[in-house]
């Protein structure tokens, strides 16, 4: 499935965080079918624009994540800094499998039907959402009394 859609685009090439994405879809749906959705979030819904021209679009991601970070979550931006921890450190899989990657397959599929429902630029939302229930959980490991 990967090599397929390597040969239909040839400028984005084989991409290995696309094999979550197929493996998502084709548990929902009949190959070609499963082709087809592909190719339309990689082209109608930027998905391909992540991986190509050296990643630029992908940099800009992070970018954005940091600065969104930094507006709605400030106390995790200042312990970001203070461990010199950067953005790409943990949103490459996320952006690049679109969160397929390392969740329970029952999120997986909700996130993906909000990103086919609401379009690509949802994934800081759900960045930030992930973001936000991580650090109260590691918050709450730190001050309770157990």
């Amino acid at each position: 499935f990967s090599k397929a859609y390597s040969v239909y685009d040839t400028e984005v090439g084989y991409c290995q965080g696309l094999s979550f994405l197929t493996a998502v879809l084709l548990l929902h749906m009949p190959e070609e079918q499963a082709f087809a959705v592909l190719v339309k979030v990689m082209f109608d819904y930027g998905l391909r624009d992540l991986l190509k021209n050296n990643f630029e679009i992908l940099h800009l991601y992070f970018y954005q994540l940091k600065r969104l970070v930094e507006a709605e979550m400030l106390d995790l931006h200042g312990h970001f800094t203070e461990l010199n921890v950067e953005p790409h450190m943990f949103a490459s899989q996320w952006f690049l499998t679109l969160f397929t990657a390392k969740f329970p397959l029952s999120l997986v599929y909700r996130i993906v039907d909000i990103i086919l429902c609401d379009g690509i630029s949802v994934v800081f939302k759900i960045a930030l959402a992930l973001l936000k229930v991580r650090h109260a959980f590691a918050y709450c490991l730190r001050h309770s009394d157990v």
